[in-house]
């Protein structure tokens, strides 16, 4: 007879025989290895008195189930005559499962409290929760240990009980011991152990990376939870256990019930562990239902009970019971044989024969059966059919194929599906309508699933759309389809990546003075293989036009952003190349060469082209040296050291700078040579500031961003100061001058500009009476100091045509045109510079690490609301990943790394803008807003109350109106469209910052000129009426402070549930006055619900309160809320 494993159970009165060998150590020690020696029995005899002694029972006792109790085992356990150690028990078998249900057993057993010890150690490395501490008397928990050589710890399971399954919470094989199929055994023993129990199903969650091994071992794909962790379920009555025998030891193996050399029995209720350095027999989890060959080895725990470390008797009638868990797949019918060895695959469903249907033998297909004349097809939809007989067997599960289907859609990978994502699902599953009609139902879906249309749909709710039909019915197949169309789509773009790469080779084959630019004669090349038969005069000509349709100067050649667009344009304006023509040109170039033989001529020296690094980093130096002097001085560094996100004020950059000069050997005096300047950008270490060639380009492109095009920076100011010299002697006197000072803002009186024009003079070194050439022009437009008078190119350009200077463009028609709707971000240009940024703003101290304060700052702007433990817990597990000390911080090159690896959460680029935004509104509003340009970014992101980035019509009527404009409706709309239109903004995205940066330094009648007094009393004063400077706007003025009072309540919603609770009103209180304790909130909250008769505070009681002027009410005026919703939006509650 088998020996019964763990704590041996038997209603009272039965007898111990041979089948009731004590094996067990605590509640719940199984043993399931495999081995070659029998257990250890004790003496029948002393095992009948030993359940009599711990049961309480004796023959012919009543009939009730009893179990021993934790206390009871260890008695056992100190009782020599018959029993075995736990160290003699390992020994005896080549392996253990150990299980208990309380850790203080290792109290009073040294080899207990070892392997506990081994299993903490595995989890420590695998998660960041310890469950194994929290498995006490009475806590639901167990831990189940797999356990080889007497001491070695290969793996364990954290699990509890929950209702009629088992909840997986932790589950690790030791890294030294992977690869042996440990995994399979640990799943194959909790099978075993669940159908003992007469449990229904087991759960476990796990990464996506997991998903493949647990439906290889019969689990189906469930669930995902908000983290983005799977929830894998397996039906136990619809699944079991088998070692599949290979087919050469088929004969040899011993007849059922009984081992090699006559020794009784097969082990039964082994776990197949391999020795270490093999690989592990492979358990098979497949259906109860299969008809299988050969015996079986059955693992035969111990019976769990939820609770204490007892055991139950086995559920009546749980075996090949329905299965309970939705989704599960039915078991195969008899005769498929058995499953193939090696593989745990998930059960099958076998498509249903039709009547009067012949089955196919395995790996053949049956023609469908025939009528007379004509074919007969299935009943199926003939493009479906169509692709299927493309697309390849689908074996994934319906959960899997919805999760890759996301997975596909979500293009940005935020882990959610916006409007547009959802949109590339809804097409390839037959939507047919236009954008309109798919933004309607998109906020009708996300309405029905509780969600903001604006943020979108996760993978739990994406799931429930899917299976409750919320967009239409999808049958499995159909999801399979609707994967492959995405797969499909994902070829063509990789497709379309390989053309851009053959498209590259081609542009470098012609390319042959390696410029990394095209002349004439090196375009020919191609132009001649596609058709081109004229001369050489009409080529040069056809060149030059069609360079200049590019706004690209022909000198410079063509890049290879402008030869792919050619290549790929097949309109007139183009030069459209197949990818076989394109191959041609290369073959065509290899005959060539070949031709020549191989080249005895000495190459010309190499030079860096337009695109090298070199010349990047010296195009960037002269782009700062604004002195043109051949040196950086302070303020040119500091303007590059803004670039790359570094900000502090002046004091500390002389700091800084002062440094650096030294450590570079250079004088402070004079500055940064360019040499100097490459080394310090090339330098990867601490001391460095290394800049990749995408960021230098990028801050080349924001210091010049018209750089390669015919109306350049340059040019603009050439033309803006021929405008300027009404005499033409090349020199603006202070009357010329007062003009150009008019478009940048300059309003003082004829004394004020006589001061200004002075000063200009001896800065530029230059004679008031001989005014102020050129060079000294150019040196003043591009001065970002107080000093200087710093343009942009979009002022530049707007200066143009407002003077009608086109004519000194080179005579290029509409002169700026591109330029006056170029748009130059105040933001910086590259994700690393903006991380750097952003980084610069928390480093409070200024020690260039931030600690545990600091990081919080950055955290809380991102959206973290948890509590300071929560914060300090989160905060050691950031600094846990990188590596560092959290008494020491973070510095930037780890800040840096944090952002990009998702250890603080993902960001995208928009994203980081958004925090760096607040970021320096924050230190704006912590400076009393000092500074016109922090006023202006302050101003613009308080009267930005959508936060889309720009100022509509009603939201720029609050500058309007406090800087006295008094019109209606009417009249500010066709103001706002005159606005826009003359300063390059389209009115229906509205004004972005850097326009309201033109318009309010542009004291025309087309600008709306604002002093810093008034710029401050914009924030003061968001449109409130000052002795009626401004004009009230009735119910314009009503809708906008309705919208207002929305805005703050959702801020103050946390809970997205339609009603502000106490906590979450308390917040709104404080910033209206209230600074009561906790109990006084509570009162007064209890006393304000109880007064409206509500449980909770809605919008429409909200809005009637902060209207209220009565002692009742908490009325708050518009300035108020909108400094309430700013210091809500930045984390103050």
């Amino acid at each position: 007879a088998q020996a019964a494993p763990g704590p041996v159970v038997r209603p009272p009165g039965q007898a111990a025989g041979k089948g009731g060998g004590r094996q067990g150590l605590i509640s719940g020690l199984v043993n399931g290895q495999a081995g070659n020696k029998r257990p250890v029995e004790a003496p029948a005899a002393a095992q009948a008195n030993k359940a009599a002694k711990v049961t309480g029972a004796t023959a012919g006792g009543a009939d009730e189930w009893s179990e021993w109790s934790l206390d009871d085992d260890d008695e056992i356990l100190q009782e020599e005559e018959g029993e075995a150690t736990l160290a003699k028990l390992v020994t005896d078998w080549d392996g253990t499962v150990l299980s208990i249900a309380d850790i203080a057993a290792r109290n009073s057993d040294a080899t207990i409290a070892k392997l506990v010890g081994d299993a903490e150690a595995i989890a420590s490395s695998h998660f960041y929760e310890d469950w194994i501490s929290q498995i006490v008397r009475d806590s639901g928990y167990r831990l189940t240990m797999l356990v080889e050589d007497s001491t070695t710890v290969t793996g364990f399971l954290v699990y509890s009980y929950k209702a009629s399954c088992i909840e997986v919470i932790q589950t690790a094989i030791a890294e030294a011991h992977r690869g042996r199929g440990l995994g399979r055994c640990a799943m194959t023993w909790l099978l075993e152990h669940a159908k003992k129990a007469g449990l229904d199903s087991i759960t476990v969650g796990c990464t996506a990376e997991g998903v493949q091994f647990y439906e290889r071992c019969g689990f189906k794909h469930g669930s995902r939870t908000p983290d983005g962790r799977i929830t894998m379920c397996l039906d136990v009555a619809h699944t079991e256990t088998v070692t599949p025998i290979k087919k050469e030891e088929e004969a040899a193996q011993p007849p059922a019930g009984q081992e090699k050399g006559g020794k009784g029995q097969a082990g039964k209720g082994k776990v197949p562990v391999a020795p270490k350095g093999q690989a592990a027999p492979k358990a098979v989890l497949k259906p109860a239902a299969a008809n299988l060959q050969g015996p079986k080895a059955v693992l035969k725990p111990a019976v769990a009970k939820p609770g204490v470390g007892g055991v139950v008797p086995p559920k009546v009638g749980a075996k090949g019971g329905p299965a309970k868990a939705a989704g599960l797949v039915p078991p195969k019918e008899a005769g498929q044989g058995p499953a193939v060895a090696g593989r745990i695959p998930a059960p099958k469903v076998e498509p249903a024969k039709a009547k009067g249907q012949t089955v196919a033998p395995k790996g053949q297909t049956v023609a469908p059966p025939k009528a007379k004349g004509k074919t007969v097809k299935p009943k199926a939809k003939q493009a479906t059919e169509e692709v299927k007989e493309k697309m390849p067997e689908v074996t994934m599960s319906r959960g899997t194929v919805i999760m890759k289907i996301f997975d596909a859609c979500d293009a940005d990978g935020d882990r959610l599906l916006n409007e547009n994502e959802m949109l590339t699902f809804a097409k390839m599953g037959g939507f047919q309508g236009d954008e309109p009609q798919w933004t309607t139902d998109w906020r009708a879906l996300c309405a029905k699933q509780t969600v903001n249309f604006s943020q979108g749909l996760d993978m739990v709710r994406f799931e429930k759309v899917i299976n409750e039909g919320s967009c239409g019915q999808y049958t499995d197949e159909e999801l399979h389809l609707i994967f492959h169309k995405l797969l499909n789509e994902a070829t063509c773009k990789a497709a379309r990546a390989e053309r851009r790469e053959l498209v590259k080779v081609v542009f470098d084959a012609c390319d042959v003075d390696k410029d990394e630019a095209l002349s004439a004669q090196e375009m020919k090349r191609v132009v001649l293989h596609i058709g081109f038969g004229g001369t050489h005069e009409e080529w040069v000509q056809e060149y030059s036009d069609m360079c200049l349709e590019h706004k690209r100067d022909p000198a410079l050649g063509i890049n290879f952003e402008l030869f792919e667009k050619l290549v790929s344009d097949s309109t007139e304006t183009g030069c459209y190349c197949s990818n076989k023509d394109l191959e041609a040109v290369l073959e065509n170039r290899a005959a060539l060469e070949a031709e020549k033989g191989p080249k005895t001529v000495k190459p010309p020296p190499k030079r860096a082209g337009p695109n090298s690094r070199e010349s990047i980093s010296g195009g960037l130096f002269k782009a700062l040296d604004v002195d043109n002097d051949g040196c950086l001085n302070i303020k040119e560094m500091q303007a590059f050291a803004n670039l790359i996100g570094f900000h502090c004020d002046d004091e500390k950059w002389a700091k800084e700078f002062g440094l650096f000069c030294e450590q570079g050997e250079a004088d402070p005096a004079v500055g940064v040579d360019e040499k100097l300047f490459k080394k310090l950008v090339d330098d990867r270490s601490d001391a460095g500031c290394y800049c990749s060639d995408g960021e230098l380009k990028d801050m080349l492109k924001e210091l010049n961003p018209n750089a390669g095009e015919i109306s350049s920076r340059g040019a603009l100011i050439v033309a803006v100061f021929k405008a300027c010299d009404q005499d033409s002697d090349d020199k603006l006197n202070t009357i010329e001058m007062r003009e150009f000072a008019g478009y940048t803002g300059f309003d003082g009186d004829e004394e004020a500009w006589k001061k200004e024009y002075t000063m200009l003079c001896a800065e530029t070194a230059s004679t008031p009476d001989d005014g102020i050439d050129l060079k000294s022009f150019t040196k003043l437009v591009n001065d970002t100091s107080e000093r200087g008078c710093y343009c942009r190119d979009v002022e530049l350009a707007q200066m143009v045509r407002q003077m009608n200077a086109s004519n000194f463009l080179g005579g290029e028609e509409g002169g700026g045109g591109g330029d006056v709707s170029t748009r130059i971000s105040l933001t910086p240009v590259s994700r690393s510079a903006i991380i750097r940024t952003v980084f610069h703003l928390c480093d409070k101290d200024g020690n260039k690490l931030l600690d545990e304060t600091e990081m919080r700052g950055f955290a809380t702007t991102a959206g973290f609301d948890g509590s300071e433990q929560e914060w300090a817990k989160e905060y050691r597990f950031v600094c846990m990943r990188i590596k560092t000390n959290p008494a020491k911080g973070v510095n930037p090159a780890m800040f840096i790394q944090v952002i990009n690896n998702g250890s603080a959460g993902r960001y995208t680029d928009q994203e980081l803008k958004n925090i760096l935004e607040k970021l320096e509104l924050q230190k704006a509003l912590d400076s009393g807003a000092s500074g016109r340009s922090s006023i202006i970014r302050a101003v613009f992101h308080a009267c930005d109350l959508d936060s889309d980035g720009y100022l509509n019509r009603q939201e720029m009527k609050h500058i309007a109106n406090h800087v006295g404009f008094k019109g209606d409706a009417e009249e500010w709309a066709k103001e706002y469209l005159g606005m826009c239109v003359d300063h390059g903004a389209d009115p229906q995205l509205g004004i972005d910052l850097a326009v309201l940066e033109a318009l309010v330094e542009d004291s025309s009648e087309s600008g709306c000129f604002c002093s810093d007094r008034d710029l401050r009393a914009i924030l003061q004063s968001m449109g409130e009426t000052d002795g009626g400077d401004v004009v009230k706007v009735g119910s314009e003025k009503d809708s906008a402070r309705a919208e207002l009072i929305r805005n703050v309540f959702k801020q103050c919603d946390l809970d997205h549930d339609g009603l502000l609770d106490e906590q979450e009103m308390r917040a709104f209180a404080f910033h209206v006055g209230f600074d009561g304790g906790s109990d006084e909130w509570s009162r007064e909250f209890s006393l304000l619900c109880r007064e409206k008769n509500s449980h909770g505070i809605d919008l429409l009681l909200f809005e009637k309160l902060v209207n209220d002027s009565s002692e009742n009410g908490c009325h708050c005026t518009d300035p108020q809320l909108q400094m309430i919703m700013t210091k809500l939006d930045l984390g103050f509650r």
